[in-house]
């Protein structure tokens, strides 16, 4: 049976899902994005792919810094990119799927093996019912999108740095962006690559 067969599987009383029902995850379900019954993480490791490299190679494209420029490396030869968006986001969002699925196994097994005696079900399945409220619960994501929002913004552009080399103009200067302020699109990529693992691991 495969990952996302597993991690489809309805949760039980004694039973956790780390992924399933989760806000984000709900509004994927609501644009039908994702199947009702499913993690759909295919679809979303396809879709977060696009809507973060997409974006970067149309305005390579639209600059003149896509494949030729002089001023320093392209983005075409900007492997760091293309790591980040096309390999590091997919993965992070497929790993869902192998978790559930691993993480369900595992769950399901503490009450038929013994590891849980029967005098603590009880207060097995309230514990799990308070990792669901959790799980489910909209702090997590504010967290996660704050702590996005003040990084971006606080964090200032070099046109030195290597991940930001492929942006800059013929005069040094990043031309990427709104004139590489702070609210630059290519920073916000990756610093919310960073915030989706930091997601994970909530």
């Amino acid at each position: 049976m495969s990952a996302e067969s597993l991690a489809a599987q309805p949760e039980t009383d004694a039973g956790f899902s780390p992924v399933d029902n989760e806000l984000p995850l709900r509004w994927f379900r609501r644009v039908h994005l994702v199947p009702a019954t499913e993690l759909g993480t295919g679809r979303r490791a396809l879709f977060f792919a696009a809507v973060s490299w997409l974006p970067l190679m149309g305005w390579a494209a639209y600059s003149g810094g896509l494949a030729d420029i002089k001023s320093g490396e392209s983005l075409a030869q900007h492997y760091g990119i293309h790591v980040r968006c096309l390999v590091a986001i997919p993965l992070f969002i497929l790993a869902e799927g192998v978790l559930q699925a691993t993480v369900m196994r595992i769950g399901s097994n503490f009450v038929s093996s013994g590891v849980v005696p029967l005098a603590q079900q009880a207060v097995f399945v309230q514990l799990i019912h308070r990792l669901r409220s959790l799980r489910d619960s909209t702090l997590p994501w504010v967290f996660v999108f704050g702590a996005t929002i003040v990084w971006t913004l606080m964090d200032q552009p070099s046109a030195h740095e290597d991940v930001m080399s492929w942006a800059m103009s013929s005069d040094g200067t990043l031309a990427f962006g709104a004139g590489g302020s702070p609210t630059s699109f290519g920073r916000s990529s990756l610093h919310c690559c960073w915030a989706g693992c930091g997601a994970c691991c909530l």
